[in-house]
């Protein structure tokens, strides 16, 4: 099976008891979107991979773990 490209989104929402959360919104079609839920784990990874401050204790994976200067 071919690799899929859906369009998501990492959305902040509020429950009906009125707390926030956080979550994936993977729209499948025109008229239907699935929310997929996170644990806080999830969420800082997220954050982190993500975020748009550069930091100096990003993981490149590329990058081979020892180099000889």
């Amino acid at each position: 099976m071919e690799n899929i490209i859906l369009p998501a989104s990492l959305e902040s929402k509020t429950s009906k008891e009125g707390n926030p959360y956080m979550c994936i919104s993977i729209k499948i079609t025109d008229t239907y979107e699935k929310i997929v839920f996170l644990d806080r784990s999830e969420i800082e990874l997220i954050k982190m991979v993500y975020s748009k401050e550069k930091t100096s204790n990003r993981i490149n994976l590329n990058k081979a773990s020892t180099e000889n200067n």
